[in-house]
């Protein structure tokens, strides 16, 4: 079957897809995790969680080469779970081998720079250097230092190693001071973060919730900023090891309970007579208001309509409220509508309000990550180098119950305009072109630096190999002339956070990788650019590019649009950064490594639940309409998981939760049945014999409706 047939099944939403990977790419993704992880069980535990993660992102993605996509995929998996069987070894040297996948990864688009255009706040300084005797002297900045075989053009300055790479003159370090060492005092670059950190709401920064340490879930919970202080007197720089993130998500635990199924250990377990899913699509939630409001109350209806979409198990709910005003005066509310949604599915699934059937000017509420983070070994595994997605409205109603997420979603962003950075800009790479007959199978430049890990932190940009040696005091970061994924020229940046970076040398290598025995490679060279910014600006240079070609449908050159404005996708990142990055006191270890695209891609798939508002005026004595209309997509078991759930689609809504509305009634409606079978159910519908709608019972919280379309 061609590539494009697959995909289009995906996005069909047809399970036929898994099996036609795993006929088509099975063998080659085997392959290719096996030689990571030298273990047939861990390879073919890597390759079904590829299939996980294919039917998961698949839509919205719509990738050119799903050869590529899906290499891409195991790859990140096989080389997380390595990482996990070396995670006692913390401390010690650890290299990145990415080198053996390059021609499974395909090209992005070239983007633009940016760079020095009018509103550029970045603070140029000269940089510290060092004369032929080794004295110290002054470059005029900003400086422009190309290594070893550079061409001619801009201020370029090389200083030979014994070895052979050209170095950027390290900074000068301040001598040690008051609270150096002991750590009595901050500095006054880790008081600047400290202050940013401190106005993040408190709605918006995990904490962690009571668990059994075995499984390590990440929850949105309130911190204090004594611990957002504590953190930075720790230190900032704790990327000690380098696990790579993995696209896939776990399931839930084995089954149990009343009317379950089985999904052999990675989904299925049963909750109030129904299944959790491997893939849970998150509940029909009510509305509610922004201020409560004792003068108003709710009636409401919910339909379900199975009529056949253009994506066959999506199905489309109108979810209707009359609001009556039993006050003698008019009542003007703000109404919220929530909703289960990624960033990339926004388009797909963000609802549609009227007001007594005309639209509504409606605005969008966005909050964080709805699930966790859990080991590679999967649910109840120690770590939190795997996302760990919502499995059950249980999750949700821990999420919502405290009403502190929609707070968070509601309240400003986290404002980081005045942590300092120095910035580390690598342009116009060169070498000897690819040529696996010469040794040359992927020209690598490596870049070298000293640091002090508890003094300093480093994000990048645009590297996809490195390797940490804490105890060593040394980094090391690497990327492709071509960049396998598209960025051919850059830019590439070290934002360094903290105190500088000492030594930066940069060096050729015939491939990838970090091993000290690969052979270094003439002819290689990058321009690097030194200066100071702070990490708002220097955040907004890099991510807007990203969204632009994510918001323009220029992502992997297919028709996708990412349907939010930019403040809204960098918001949402900023949040993710500062609640589970590096620069979290409650740092998940998928983020270790510090590069800022494993963020960029989780923000965007990751589930979480959005608000749409509108305001209404409700007369006095009176009643209006609010009606939801949307797409809502199934709750399913993966192919690949050889379940008897397979073609079942589950939807499930609740009757109260987040809702601060008061409910004289709710009912629910089914239409479009005629194709479907009802598998599981604790609605009361009875088709055949005329039961299509049901009074649901208030003190029942949850209600779901497993099918089967009739003809599978």
């Amino acid at each position: 079957m061609e590539d494009a047939a697959i995909v289009k099944l995906y996005w069909d939403r047809d399970q036929q897809a898994i099996a036609a990977s795993d006929e088509k790419y099975g063998p080659l993704c085997r392959t290719l995790s096996f030689r990571i992880v030298n273990s047939r069980e861990d390879a073919e535990e890597c390759v079904n969680d590829t299939w996980h993660r294919a039917w998961d992102t698949m839509p919205p993605q719509r990738p050119d080469s799903l050869r590529a996509y899906l290499c891409r995929i195991v790859r990140n998996l096989s080389i997380s779970r390595y990482r996990a069987r070396r995670s006692q070894k913390r401390g010690e040297g650890m290299e990145v081998l990415l080198s053996e996948l390059e021609d499974c990864v395909p090209r992005r688009p070239q983007r633009g720079g940016g760079v020095g255009e009018p509103g550029d706040r970045r603070r140029h300084r000269p940089l510290a250097g060092r004369s032929g005797a080794g004295g110290p002297g002054d470059l005029p900045a900003p400086v422009l230092v190309r290594a070893a075989g550079g061409r001619a053009g801009g201020a370029v300055e090389l200083h030979p190693q014994p070895d052979g790479p050209a170095a950027v003159p390290p900074a000068r370090r301040t001598a040690p001071g008051p609270g150096r060492g002991g750590r009595e005092s901050m500095s006054e670059k880790s008081e600047r973060l400290f202050e940013a950190m401190s106005e993040l709401k408190d709605a918006t920064v995990d904490q962690g919730v009571e668990s059994p340490p075995a499984r390590r879930r990440f929850r949105w919970k309130r911190w204090t900023a004594l611990a957002a202080c504590l953190a930075l007197v720790v230190g900032l720089g704790a990327a000690g090891v380098l696990r790579l993130p993995t696209l896939g998500g776990g399931g839930a635990g084995p089954a149990a309970g009343e009317g379950g199924e089985t999904n052999g250990g990675a989904g299925g377990s049963g909750y109030d007579g129904g299944t959790v899913f491997m893939s849970y699509a998150g509940p029909v939630f009510p509305l509610t208001l922004l201020e409560g409001n004792d003068s108003i109350t709710a009636e409401r209806v919910v339909t379900l309509d199975f009529t056949e979409t253009d994506r066959r198990n999506d199905i489309t709910v109108t979810d209707a409220y009359q609001l009556t005003n039993g006050s003698q005066e008019d009542q003007t509310v703000t109404v919220l509508y929530p909703f289960a949604a990624s960033l990339g599915s926004l388009d797909e699934y963000r609802p549609v309000l009227t007001l007594d059937g005309a639209a509504l000017e409606t605005g969008l509420a966005v909050g964080g990550y709805a699930g966790g983070f859990q080991g590679t070994e999967g649910p109840g595994s120690p770590g939190s180098v795997n996302l760990h997605q919502a499995q059950s409205w249980e999750d949700y109603k821990a999420l919502l119950s405290d009403g502190s997420y929609l707070a968070g979603a509601l309240t400003d962003g986290p404002d980081v305009h005045s942590v300092p950075v120095t910035v580390y800009r690598f342009t116009d790479p060169y070498g000897p072109e690819r040529d696996g007959d010469a040794g040359i199978p992927n020209p690598t430049i490596r870049a070298y630096f000293d640091l002090d890990y508890d003094e300093t932190t480093v994000l990048t940009w645009g590297f996809h190999g490195a390797r940490y040696d804490r105890e060593g005091g040394t980094m090391i970061q690497e990327f492709s002339i071509p960049m396998s994924w598209g960025r051919e020229d850059g830019p590439f940046y070290l934002l360094v956070l903290g105190e500088d970076i000492e030594n930066l040398t940069t060096r050729g290598y015939v491939t990838g990788g970090t091993d000290a025995d690969t052979p270094t490679l003439e002819g290689c060279g990058v321009t690097v650019e030194r200066y100071e910014s702070d990490l708002d600006t220097m955040l907004r240079e890099i991510l807007t590019p990203e969204w632009e070609e994510r918001s323009q449908g220029s992502y992997r050159q297919d028709d996708l649009r990412l349907g939010i404005d930019f403040e809204t996708f960098y918001r949402a990142f900023l949040e993710h950064l500062l609640s589970y990055g590096v620069l979290s006191p409650q740092a998940a270890e998928r983020y270790d490594g510090a590069w800022l695209e494993d963020m960029v891609q989780d923000i965007t798939v990751v589930d979480r639940v959005c608000w749409v508002t509108a305001q209404v005026t409700i007369p006095a004595g009176g009643s209006v309409t609010v009606t939801a209309s949307m797409a809502k997509g199934d709750s399913y078991d993966f192919y690949c998981g050889h379940t008897e759930n397979q073609g079942v689609s589950g939807y499930d809504l609740v009757t109260a939760l987040g809702s601060n509305l008061t409910f004289t009634g709710q009912t629910a409606a089914l239409t479009g049945w005629e194709e479907m079978e009802i598998v599981r159910q604790n609605f009361g519908f009875d088709p055949e014999n005329g039961v299509t709608s049901v009074t649901l019972d208030p003190g029942e919280e949850h209600y779901y409706l497993e099918v089967r379309r009739a003809a599978e």
